[in-house]
């Protein structure tokens, strides 16, 4: 699952049980290069499941349920925590709106969801 993200320039930060975050870098980059590599990571994710579950569901395993959250904005990340637990991550409104994003999705069994900021693509 982790192949389309990083085959277009983007990190996986952490696995969360049964999703993960990502992030594409905006700091050498335009927003608009970033959103087109973000959206071919998207489908191309969306094109895999469908095999995956394919696969799983001939083998007699459980199949899983997927979708894609995007939402575009910025973010502070690197080593947050306290000296005893550090974890490298990301925090900040950008962040906590991709998650309502990705909970909407889940509740609308929406396959993607692409939030456009108000800001506007340069």
């Amino acid at each position: 699952m982790a192949r389309p993200v990083l085959d277009h320039r983007g990190q996986i930060l952490k696995f969360l049980g049964d999703g993960f975050l990502a992030t594409f870098d905006l700091a050498q980059r335009s927003r608009e290069s970033v959103c087109i590599d973000a959206l071919a990571a998207a489908a191309q994710l969306l094109e895999y499941f469908p095999r995956f579950n394919a696969e799983r569901r001939a083998a007699g395993k459980k199949t899983l349920e997927f979708g894609v959250a995007l939402h575009l904005g910025e973010v502070l990340y690197g080593n947050i925590g306290a000296s005893e637990r550090l974890d490298f991550t990301v925090v900040g409104s950008a962040v906590n709106e991709a998650s309502r994003i990705e909970g909407c999705a889940a509740r609308c069994s929406a396959r993607c969801w692409c939030h456009r900021p108000s800001t506007r693509l340069r």
